[in-house]
């Protein structure tokens, strides 16, 4: 009777273990947009457990990102602010959106640290402003240190460029050198593209481009030069257009500077 009894004790104790169903961890209240975290005033900064966290189909595009968590700030006044996630032990990616005329990405960055993620935005007053923290690809997350704090605006970078009305080229080779200067309001690399274009019969027209990469401080003087990419026909004396691009990106604030410039231009023959 004492086995049987005790073999019945120990069926019962098996089926009350098989019937307990192990508590699910739970994903971080802010795991989703919708119950973004409001960040009251700067600066803040947080620690979360994110290993839990999941990825929603509508949740915006950042470096191929996954598990996410929400932040969300409404500044009272304009203002600069820098966002990190210096001191998390996971590959995180950051981003940032504004919700002024419906959700729009305004920076998003992977590795500014390491594996650790740094973006730098202007915000406007009474405009709120959403964080987007996570994981990178698939992976999934861990202690997440998110921080945010004021940054003092940049001046605002311009670029603006002169172009000469008069350019030469050397008869044998067909090669034109245009010549033009570039205003920078503050130190910036700039990316050059130009275009020139020249109709040489009524039919017929000469193209040929130019690429470079230049550091600019205040104003500095710009020479270009180009040959037809037709190997049949070369510039010549005459009119001729020219179209010059420069594009100059801030990756402390991740944003793109551009501005161009059309001249037409009477190419002379060089004179060595």
């Amino acid at each position: 009777m004492k086995k049987a009894h005790s073999i019945r004790l120990l069926v019962a104790v098996f089926m009350m273990l098989m019937s307990i169903t192990p508590a699910l961890a739970a994903a971080p209240a802010n795991d989703d947009f919708a119950s973004a975290q409001a960040i009251a005033a700067l600066p803040f900064s947080a620690t979360l457990n994110t290993a839990e966290a999941t990825f929603a189909e509508d949740d915006p595009p950042c470096s191929s990102s996954s598990a996410t968590v929400w932040y969300s700030f409404t500044p009272t006044e304009d203002m600069g602010i820098e966002a990190n996630t210096f001191g998390s032990n996971y590959d995180t990616t950051l981003s940032v959106y504004s919700s002024s005329g419906g959700l729009s990405q305004l920076a998003c960055n992977d590795d500014t640290d390491g594996q650790q993620s740094r973006v730098r935005v202007a915000v406007t007053g009474g405009v709120t402003y959403y964080f987007m923290i996570a994981a990178y690809h698939d992976s999934s997350g861990g202690e997440l240190v998110f921080s945010v704090k004021p940054f003092p605006l940049p001046e605002p970078l311009t670029l603006e460029l002169q172009l000469a009305g008069i350019a030469t080229v050397d008869r044998q080779s067909g090669t034109a050198t245009v010549n033009a200067s570039l205003t920078c309001s503050r130190p910036a690399n700039v990316s050059l593209n130009g275009l020139l274009s020249q109709q040489i019969l009524r039919n017929t027209f000469v193209q040929g481009y130019s690429h470079s990469e230049t550091y600019c401080s205040g104003t500095i003087p710009l020479s270009f030069n180009i040959s037809s990419d037709q190997s049949l026909s070369h510039f010549g004396r005459g009119p001729a257009k020219f179209t010059l691009y420069a594009d100059s990106f801030d990756h402390d604030w991740d944003r793109l500077t551009s501005t161009e410039a059309h001249a037409r231009i009477i190419l002379i023959d060089a004179r060595n």
